[in-house]
């Protein structure tokens, strides 16, 4: 009598703790989505473009880089000029020294670039420090479709 009872509280605990993995998959996929499109959900301009480094330098509150973005293409927001003022600040992630190598990672490649305004005139990564805003332009047609179903 008492083993099937053991066996009956098994089974609840058994069949309890699967139901939680299958859940635990299936919502793991959808945070890896939400979070792959965070950066175009929080932009107010999403561009195709080319950076053209400007300087970068130590301030108080972390390694500074400037430049401007050379827009080919407004995927998303309006932008009334072809180059755009822009700025990140490496604040949490970047070590005192060396510089972060931010300008040879961007080179002279097109990206995806999702931005935020800073003061109307200068724009930033939509997700800020450690997030530099670019994408791989292989990801262009993806975040299109999520531009088309949510941002419109």
């Amino acid at each position: 009598m008492e083993s099937a009872k053991t066996l009956t509280s098994f089974r609840r605990h058994l069949k309890s703790a699967l139901i939680a993995v299958v859940a635990m998959v299936l919502t793991a996929g959808q945070s890896v989505a939400i979070e792959k499109y965070w950066a175009a959900h929080e932009a107010t301009l999403i561009v195709v473009g080319t950076m053209r480094p400007g300087f970068t330098f130590p301030w108080l509150d972390g390694w500074h880089v400037t430049g401007t973005i050379v827009v080919d293409e407004v995927l998303y927001g309006h932008v009334s000029v072809r180059e755009i003022p822009f700025r990140f600040i490496c604040n949490r992630l970047c070590p005192s020294w060396p510089p972060p190598p931010f300008n040879r990672l961007v080179g002279s490649k097109k990206w995806l670039w999702f931005l935020r305004t800073t003061d109307q005139k200068t724009w930033e990564s939509a997700l800020g420090s450690p997030d530099g805003g670019f994408r791989d332009l292989s990801q262009r047609s993806s975040f299109e479709n999520y531009i088309r179903l949510y941002k419109r």
